[in-house]
C-alpha cells in the first residue's frame, strides 16, 4: 500500500490507513518502535505493560513503607484467599 510522508510541525509523519491499523491491532496514540535495518524502516508495536501484574519486587512494594506502630497479627484474620501460579485459588490456612 502506498502512502505519503507529511510534514507535522518540525517533524514528519506517515499516514497509516485504518485498515492496516486494524490488521495489526493498533489505535491512534499507540506506542510504536521505529528501527532501520538494511535501509528499511520497520515499525513495530510496543507491547503494553500489564496493569496489575503480580510480578513486582519486594523492594518496590516496600519503597514507601513507613514504620508503623502496632503489632503484626500472625496467621489469617478473615477470609483471605491465595492465588498460585496456575491461577488456582485456595483459602489461607
Amino acid at each position: 500500500m502506498i502512502t505519503q510522508i507529511r510534514k507535522v510541525g518540525n517533524s514528519a509523519g506517515v499516514v497509516i490507513p485504518s485498515v492496516l491499523l486494524k490488521e495489526v491491532k493498533l489505535t491512534v496514540g499507540a506506542e510504536i518502535d521505529l528501527t532501520v535495518e538494511n535501509g528499511v524502516l520497520n515499525i513495530k508495536p510496543v507491547k503494553a505493560k500489564r496493569q496489575g501484574s503480580r510480578e513486582v519486587s519486594l523492594n518496590w512494594l516496600l519503597a514507601d513503607f513507613q514504620d508503623v506502630e502496632g503489632e503484626l497479627i500472625p496467621g489469617t484474620v478473615g477470609a483471605e484467599v491465595l492465588e498460585d501460579d496456575d491461577a488456582n485459588y485456595r483459602s489461607c490456612p
